[in-house]
């Protein structure tokens, strides 16, 4: 099974935000361009210009329900209909919804946007991610 990592704008983010648990991978830039390895890259401070944890997704949904939001990811279907109300095609699509776990509250969602469980995840932890900056920023 192939595991997703987070973008590394996502990366940044939950840096930024104070994520510190162990990762088997990294995003490094050099020259403006980003690789995701799966070792500390040593190299020096002139070539080297960052150095980012990069989690897998399922470690940053972790993190944010510890941090009180809970990711659901769900699966859409919908259906093209021909003028005598025949099916002729299906899309099957992915959205997230985004709840805060100590109030049980709706804070966000995404219906049926996104081609992949994991492109749904990823989202719902970018909104997530923004939510959490927001509330840290006082919005």
């Amino acid at each position: 099974m192939k595991e997703e990592y987070v973008t590394y704008e996502c990366a940044v983010k939950l840096k930024e935000l104070g994520f510190k648990d162990k990762c088997n991978a990294y995003y490094w830039t050099e020259d403006k361009a980003f690789e995701c390895t799966n070792s500390i890259v040593h190299k020096n401070s002139d070539t080297c210009q960052t150095v980012v944890m990069a989690p897998f997704l399922w470690q940053a949904q972790k993190w944010l329900r510890e941090k009180g939001i809970h990711i659901s990811v769900n699966p859409y279907m919908s259906y093209d209909v021909d003028a005598d109300g025949e099916l002729y095609n299906e899309y099957p699509s992915w959205g997230f919804e985004l709840m805060d776990i100590a109030s049980a509250d709706f804070m966000d969602d995404a219906g049926g946007n996104h081609t992949s469980y994991e492109s749904a995840l990823s989202a719902g932890i970018d909104k997530a991610l923004e939510l959490l900056t927001d509330n840290q920023n006082g919005k």
